[in-house]
């Protein structure tokens, strides 16, 4: 007890900074308790001497072994720490792109309707646009082409863009050559016709602008 290793440290005059000696006399377990108790006390390990036999080997086995275990576990805690670190960063990774998609699937929520209903509005497209000397089929094609400007107002106004194509520079990125001419009065590389209008939906190709495209060459002297 606490009490009586007081009484008896009192009584034998130890201090703190005295060089104290165990002697085990092949008592281990009675010379560790004493070992132990001094240490516990406040007393220095370093001015605690061990004569002769076992307990001397034992404290230097424990030692060892403690110092092994000391050196195990602090490696376990580094793997520990690696492995938790990059658990943090796949799951924060992970994360990133969740959202990321997130953001992308309702930014271009509308992609696919759009992109289905463009092949009836591009007909629509065509149809409005015919000659007629009709005067009452001319009011019916003045009609769609109202309600056609008004359906493609509603679409651009979620993102769609037609593709500028018409005399402007071939572009493999947003045009399809359907069909070629060679014009040398006419620039090189040049869209000299739109086959069919392209559209962009945001920052995303919904379909190319088909388009004849002006290529000849100066080197065979033809228009070729």
């Amino acid at each position: 007890k606490e009490k009586d290793w007081e009484i008896i440290v009192s009584n034998l005059g130890i201090k703190n900074s005295d060089h104290i000696v165990v002697y085990d006399n092949s008592d281990v377990l009675s010379a560790c308790r004493v070992w132990y108790t001094f240490i516990y006390f406040g007393h220095d390990p370093n001015l605690i001497s061990v004569l002769d036999g076992g307990f001397r080997k034992w404290l230097i086995e424990k030692k060892s072994t403690s110092k092994d275990k000391i050196e195990a576990l602090e490696k376990e805690v580094l793997e520990l720490k690696d492995k938790n670190l990059r658990v943090v960063a796949e799951y924060e990774n992970a994360r990133k792109r969740i959202e990321t998609q997130r953001i992308q699937d309702r930014k271009y929520a509308s992609k696919y309707l759009i992109d289905q209903l463009l092949t009836p509005l591009s007909q629509l497209d065509k149809i409005v646009e015919l000659e007629t000397d009709d005067e009452k089929l001319k009011n019916f094609l003045i009609g769609f082409k109202m309600i056609k400007d008004q359906i493609f107002k509603t679409l651009e106004a979620d993102g769609l863009k037609e593709i500028e194509a018409l005399n402007k520079p071939f572009d493999p990125n947003f045009h399809e050559a359907m069909e070629k001419v060679h014009d040398q009065n006419l620039e090189n590389g040049i869209n000299v016709a739109v086959i069919n209008k392209g559209y962009m939906y945001k920052e995303q190709l919904l379909k190319p602008a088909t388009v004849k495209v002006n290529e000849w060459s100066e080197d065979n002297g033809e228009n070729k």
